[in-house]
């Protein structure tokens, strides 16, 4: 927010209107200090309602302004990294990629930094391919920012969004509020994958294979009953 200074028709500086709140004043020309990057014709709000000096000289009462710096408030931003793993397929192979930004508001965020890597259209959907141990990076997202990831291609595989060591969702498709820096890998598997360790499917197979087991026991053991049934037939009618 900015307080805005009220000047007379001539541009003097004549007080400070409290009651103007907003955010878009910009600092001078030549207002930053060394090597910063703050406050030449960036957005923020003035500490002071001006930057002035009153002197006198040969009897007469003078003014002379200077450049007026801005302070920024800037927001909490970080980068998102979306790696691709391929397991059993194709490593030359290139998957499609969308990824979309919205406010708190729901509203797209379309001010995204531009790069190589990917395309960003026009109503800020970014668009990039990945193909086995490629990744893109995307920086300067707010903290708050909604954030959609979606493998748009993946033909003849199965898809895991992973985190570190860690399932985020086993589908091609993963929404999230950024907070933080994140470095995310999505995992295709053209073969047949393993339940996780310790999940219910591991439980489906080990009951199944005892099941089966059982089984044949059983029938093992009906052949070996009827095998003697029929040779003790055979020494009677003898």
């Amino acid at each position: 927010m900015e307080w805005l200074d009220e000047v007379d028709e001539s541009g003097n500086l004549i007080g400070l209107n409290r009651y103007a709140l907003q955010f878009y004043m910009t600092g001078d020309p030549d207002t930053d200090y060394g090597v910063n990057d703050t406050s030449s014709e960036k957005p923020g709000f003035r500490s002071n309602k001006a930057a002035y000096v009153d002197y006198s000289a040969s009897g007469e009462d003078n003014t002379l302004f200077y450049p007026h710096p801005v302070v920024q408030v800037r927001e909490n931003t970080g980068s998102l990294t979306i790696s691709k793993e391929v397991i059993n397929g194709d490593l030359e192979e290139e998957f499609a990629f969308e990824l979309i930004l919205t406010d708190a508001e729901g509203n797209p965020i379309t001010d995204i930094p531009e790069s190589e890597s990917y395309e960003v259209l026009e109503n800020g959907v970014i668009r990039f391919t990945l193909t086995h141990g490629q990744s893109i990076t995307v920086t300067d997202i707010p903290a708050g920012t909604s954030i959609t990831l979606t493998e748009v291609s993946h033909d003849g595989y199965t898809v895991r969004i992973k985190e570190g060591g860690q399932t985020l969702t086993a589908g091609d498709q993963y929404t999230f509020v950024f907070a933080d820096d994140r470095e995310l890998t999505v995992v295709n598997n053209a073969g047949a994958e393993l339940p996780a360790t310790g999940g219910s499917g591991t439980k489906v197979i080990t009951y199944g294979g005892i099941a089966i087991m059982l089984i044949a026991l059983m029938c093992g053991i009906g052949r070996h009953f009827t095998r003697k049934e029929e040779k003790h037939s055979l020494t009677l009618s003898e």
